[in-house]
């Protein structure tokens, strides 16, 4: 049978019913960066988890600003809390930054696409972007954003060895350390410094996971007890300079900033004065083993 390599075949339609695949997906970013504060920001729920958390949360709310790749989590009972969650985020960033959101890319699902929601972002003046149905990669940054933080926060739990149902406060607890990191995507900046302008104070972090003895801190203890309950750093708070603890014989996590933490590097003793060493029996003996040779 001759074959004619001089003219392009005609597309075979049972071919294509037989053999459509997705759309390759560019593996570089689409679009230009922000180059403002909260001009453009990534949002995604993930969940549900299979436990809850103490507040009975199931879900967690993430937030990305494009510039400055600072990013907030919250756990949340239900998807439909995301809408309450956004206004409360939203009032709360713009505060702080005296800018407004711009632009709110989100994936297609109905917390975000629902006409309340619509109504809302319209009389805000936010622009709301929505990926193509089934298509997730299109809200990558967010995506790749919540595999980090889970990842750090798998980590903690199972180098700590915390209960499955302190995942809330582990994914906050990634999320804040995650700010303080620099990265080569700002060079070798913090996104806390590109969000709030200044570096960020080290001094307040600790070993997650460390012992942390809390002050007990009330009128009707007796004197003859202990000052303090012993707990585990968890954390750091959100809204005020204090830590998160949790009391394994309570199971409650305590907000506190007059703790004593002991860390790895503290239960390991250490020379006060290195260059002061007082010779011991060690000295006399090495001088009975050696007796100076008599003397004629």
């Amino acid at each position: 049978m001759p074959i004619n390599l001089s003219t392009l075949p005609p597309l075979c339609e049972p071919c294509i019913l037989g053999k459509q695949a997705k759309t390759v997906i560019p593996q570089q970013r689409e679009g230009v960066r922000a180059t403002k504060l909260l001009e453009k920001v990534h949002s995604d729920i993930t969940g549900p988890e299979d436990v809850r958390t103490p507040t009975r949360d199931l879900y967690a709310l993430n937030f990305v600003d494009d510039f400055s790749q600072k990013n907030w989590v919250y756990p949340i009972r239900h998807k439909s809390n995301a809408v309450v969650k956004f206004r409360e985020w939203k009032a709360l960033v713009e505060a702080e930054t005296d800018s407004q959101v711009k632009v709110y890319h989100t994936d297609n699902g109905g917390e975000f696409t629902s006409k309340h929601f619509e109504d809302y972002l319209h009389t805000a003046g936010v622009q709301h972007e929505v990926t193509a149905p089934y298509t997730s990669a299109h809200n990558g940054k967010v995506e790749r954003n919540h595999c980090t933080i889970l990842s750090h926060a798998r980590a903690i739990m199972a180098d700590c060895r915390f209960l499955p149902t302190l995942w809330g406060k582990c994914i906050q607890t990634a999320a804040y350390l995650k700010d303080h990191m620099p990265t080569c995507m700002l060079k070798d900046k913090t996104p806390y410094e590109m969000y709030y302008g200044r570096k960020p104070d080290l001094s307040n972090l600790h070993e997650i996971g460390c012992k942390a003895f809390v002050l007990i801190q009330s009128i009707n203890q007796p004197k003859i007890y202990n000052r303090s309950v012993e707990c585990t750093l968890i954390g750091y708070s959100l809204n005020s300079k204090a830590f998160w603890c949790w009391n394994k014989q309570t199971r409650w996590i305590t907000v506190s900033r007059n703790i004593y933490f002991i860390e790895v590097k503290d239960a390991i003793p250490c020379l006060l004065h290195p260059e002061h060493i007082t010779p011991g029996d060690d000295s006399e003996d090495k001088e009975d083993q050696h007796p100076n040779p008599p003397t004629h």
